[in-house]
């Protein structure tokens, strides 16, 4: 199994275990859930989360996700977002 990484609050977690549904607002605003692998997940923290408190890290079973995972390359660079 490829662990597949998601940074959320534990308020929204919590939310959606009352729904029974996970959804980030990015899905319905871009189309997709942003993700990390590994590798990446320590610098996307530090980068979109600085500062920020009651944070989770799920971790996503990539054999039960049934939308297309499409991996792309980070960035380091703040003007390339």
């Amino acid at each position: 199994m490829k662990l597949i990484l998601h940074i959320t609050t534990k308020t929204l977690w919590n939310m959606a275990q009352r729904l029974g549904q996970y959804s980030a607002s990015s899905l319905e605003t871009e189309g997709f859930i942003h993700c990390s692998t590994p590798a990446q997940v320590v610098a996307v923290a530090e980068r979109f989360y600085a500062g920020q408190h009651g944070l989770i890290l799920l971790v996503l079973d990539s054999g039960r996700i049934q939308a297309e995972v499409k991996y792309e390359a980070g960035t380091d660079k703040p003007d390339e977002l």
